[in-house]
């Protein structure tokens, strides 16, 4: 990691991520979306992954001028194909339905209702 100081939601992140389920998913600051807690351990230890210089959030390292080459093998192509997970296995019909379901009624920020009736 860099000598930038980030600020505390993304230290409260650097701190539990040594101590988290290496399976467990995470949602990053300044990456977004989920990971598994290990791709990012993987990331930040290959120095894929960097403090962002506003020390907001994760951000990706500069790419070597050979990026993206045929047959690219640097270190940013290699984190990427295996925290992609080539080797999970496929997800059924039915979960996707199911995702599918609850996202559709999924609303932000409003509080679910709880009856203590019962």
């Amino acid at each position: 990691m860099s000598s930038i100081a980030p600020e505390p939601r993304l230290a409260q992140f650097l701190e539990a991520l040594p101590t988290s389920d290496l399976n467990a998913l995470c949602s990053p600051p300044g990456l977004g979306g989920l990971w598994r807690v290990r791709a990012i351990r993987a990331g930040l230890q290959q120095n894929v992954l960097v403090v962002h210089r506003s020390g907001k959030g994760l951000a990706f390292a500069p790419l070597p001028p050979s990026h993206r080459a045929k047959d690219c093998r640097c270190a940013t192509c290699i984190w990427e194909y295996t925290a992609s997970e080539p080797n999970s296995p496929p997800v059924s019909r039915e979960r996707v339905v199911a995702l599918t379901r609850r996202l559709q009624t999924l609303q932000m920020g409003q509080t679910p209702e709880v009856s203590l009736d019962g």
